[in-house]
């Protein structure tokens, strides 16, 4: 089968925008270790489809057993605050979003939500009555 160069090209490119990514959102995890398993983790998640299973989505990687332990005790003994993820995912996404060109004309976000809720229903986010 024919590869497409554009494909690869966009794939590549659209890696490298991954990897940078998470590489910014784990900047503030203390150990080298945990921002090198944390990349592993979201590469695998994303970049590969199949069952998410660890193991074989390492291997799909290109990884080695060796690997797996690290990144298995990462996401299940590695004393690492999430909160620090969460905070630094959402502070990137809100500025990514606050420009101008991101409000409806009227300037509010209501050209975003789409039809509004079934009635007793709230949109996502509303706060309960």
């Amino acid at each position: 089968m024919l590869k497409d160069p554009d494909t690869e090209a966009s794939t590549a490119k659209a890696r490298e925008h991954l990897i940078a990514f998470v590489e910014e959102m784990v900047a503030g995890m203390a150990h080298v270790r945990q921002r090198t398993n944390a990349l592993l983790y979201v590469r695998g998640l994303i970049e590969h489809g199949g069952r998410k299973s660890l193991q074989p989505t390492l291997l799909r990687l290109g990884e080695d057993a060796a690997c797996y332990k690290f990144v298995q005790q990462f996401l299940a003994d590695s004393p690492w605050d999430a909160d620090l993820l969460v905070r630094a995912c959402a502070e990137r996404v809100s500025a990514a979003t606050a420009g101008p060109w991101a409000r409806g004309a009227g300037g509010d976000d209501t050209w975003w939500r789409g039809r509004p809720p079934a009635p007793g229903r709230r949109c996502a986010g509303e706060p309960a009555p």
